[in-house]
């Protein structure tokens, strides 16, 4: 106990046990990061041997205990302390740990008279113990105290039983992965399958349109000015030579007023030079110089003499216009026919606007009324730029209207437009014509439907069903079905419809081809064929 103390309170054993165990001399101590001071005099130096370490003095001590051994100072020591800064190591070490049980001799029960482990002494052995704790910074890592003595990990045996159900569960595991795997494998897909045939292939060409009227007569007032009257309503069946409309005279008046007017100012103009002319012939001319004058005097009346009568001319050719157009302030009716009145002039982004009225404005450069052949109507199809290459006139054509849904009107090409048009969402288009026979449907202009155009006929093709036919980087490929397995076949494809496509190379007549489950097949996979 006293040496216990006395090794706690000063960190120095006791004399008789540093003889029996000597210690070799620690390396002098050095700073970790930071570069070592410069030494102090021997009288100052707080490591200098034989100055006894205290710990930190408390208010109110009158200064360090007396050593044990007699005297305030230590005996010189063999070796440096064990622990020479207590307060940093408190500061960063590990708590105490617990002292190990030791194993007993059992008294009673089954295992009495047996020992379970090797005896161990419950005291500790007296030699020198290790430091407690990690190590501090400012320790050499060679010095042998930080150097603890590692002892091999013994592995504990593994029990018998452990063994024998660590194997079953193994077996089983694999039995069931196996079994698994076998199941997978066994699994078939199951795909409905199509023939190749041999079969006469139309390609159709679907496009929108209206119905109208074969011909198309337009009627364009006389000279701008304002319609007086009108004289028809929309719809109205007109004969050659009827009247549709009359024209306000009041421009026209206004417009021969002001052409006579010009007509008697060049008159006036004319009479002018000519009086001029005159004087100038009349001048005396008897020296050089009123020769000259006089030679001016002519040219001047000559040149305003022919503007005179150019002027006239123009006059006269005006008020023979303007009294044409005066007589021409009626519109009449060119053929036979049913009048329908256009727009005027569109003031509407939807296209419409003002028709003829008495008091609307017209136009020479727009048509006021527009005659109609009402016998003879045509359905005008709008085909897409990208198809138009495959509609030829002749190609037969199945139109359907909304007003009589499921009545087809069959009819032929007649007429393919040779420039194209711009159509309601932005598209290029061009009209193709098809003559429509009415019998007891009454057609009207400006009904709805759909057209379908037989582009192209391919008698005796090879076809398969549309979906049979998939592509890979450019690349057609259909999986044909053989004994059981599908095989990726690369064909050629030529013409091709929403429900059938040409095969050119690759499949013969009567080969099987999968129609479902296609992107769940791989080559050389077994199927199960359904119906």
């Amino acid at each position: 106990m006293e040496d216990r103390a006395r090794r706690r309170r000063h960190g120095v054993r006791a004399p008789a046990l540093q003889a029996r165990e000597p210690r070799a001399p620690a390396p002098p101590l050095r700073r970790v990061g930071r570069p070592d001071p410069p030494p102090l005099p021997a009288s100052r130096h707080p490591r200098r041997p034989g100055r006894l370490f205290h710990r930190r003095r408390r208010r109110g001590h009158d200064g360090p205990r007396p050593h044990p051994l007699g005297g305030r100072r230590r005996p010189p020591l063999r070796s440096r302390p064990r622990r020479p800064d207590r307060g940093r190591l408190r500061r960063h070490s590990r708590p105490r740990r617990r002292r190990p049980h030791h194993r007993r001799r059992a008294r009673h029960g089954r295992g009495a008279g047996h020992v379970r482990g090797p005896l161990r002494p419950r005291h500790r052995p007296r030699h020198a113990r290790p430091p407690r704790g990690r190590p501090h910074r400012t320790i050499p890592k060679e010095h042998p105290m930080t150097q603890p003595t590692a002892k091999p990990r013994q592995r504990r045996p593994i029990k018998r039983g452990r063994l024998i159900a660590g194997g079953v569960v193994v077996a089983l595991l694999a039995a069931l992965g196996g079994g698994y795997a076998i199941s997978q494998g066994s699994a078939k897909t199951t795909i409905t399958t199509a023939k190749a045939a041999t079969s006469d292939l139309t390609v159709t060409v679907s496009a929108p349109g209206t119905v109208d009227a074969a011909a198309r007569v337009p009627v364009y007032a006389p000279v701008s000015g304002t319609l007086a009257s009108v004289k028809v309503v929309d719809g109205q069946g007109v004969k050659a030579g009827d009247v549709l409309a009359t024209m306000d005279d009041a421009s026209s008046k206004a417009a021969l007023a002001q052409t006579l007017a010009q007509v008697a100012s060049a008159d006036a103009q004319a009479a002018a030079a000519s009086a001029q002319l005159a004087a100038a012939r009349a001048m005396p001319h008897a020296t050089d110089s009123q020769t000259s004058a006089r030679n001016a005097a002519i040219n001047a009346a000559n040149s305003a003499q022919q503007a005179a009568g150019a002027a006239k001319s123009a006059a006269a050719a005006a008020k023979a216009i303007a009294e044409a157009n005066g007589a021409k302030g009626t519109l009449t009716a060119p053929v036979d026919g049913t009048v329908t009145f256009p727009v005027l002039a569109i003031t509407a982004l939807d296209g419409s606007g003002p028709k003829a009225a008495a008091g609307a404005a017209v136009t020479a450069a727009a048509p006021v009324f527009t005659i109609v052949d009402l016998t003879k109507v045509v359905f005008a199809a709008q085909v897409d730029e990208v198809d138009i290459a495959a509609v030829k006139p002749g190609a037969k054509a199945s139109v359907t209207l909304d007003a009589y849904p499921g009545r087809p009107f069959d009819g032929v090409v007649s007429e393919v437009a040779a420039s194209s048009i711009t159509t309601k969402t932005g598209g290029v288009a061009f009209v193709v014509k098809v003559p429509l026979t009415k019998g007891d449907a009454v057609l009207r202009l400006g009904m709805s439907g759909d057209v379908s155009l037989a582009a192209q006929a391919v008698p005796g093709a090879l076809v398969v069903p549309a979906q049979a036919v998939l592509t890979d980087g450019g690349k057609r490929y259909v999986f044909k079905v053989d004994a059981g397995k599908v095989v990726r076949t690369e064909v050629g494809v030529g013409a091709s419809t929403d429900t059938q496509t040409q095969i050119t190379s690759g499949l013969a007549a009567g080969d099987v081809v999968a129609t479902s489950q296609l992107t769940a097949l791989k080559d050389g996979a077994s199927v199960n064929v359904g119906t």
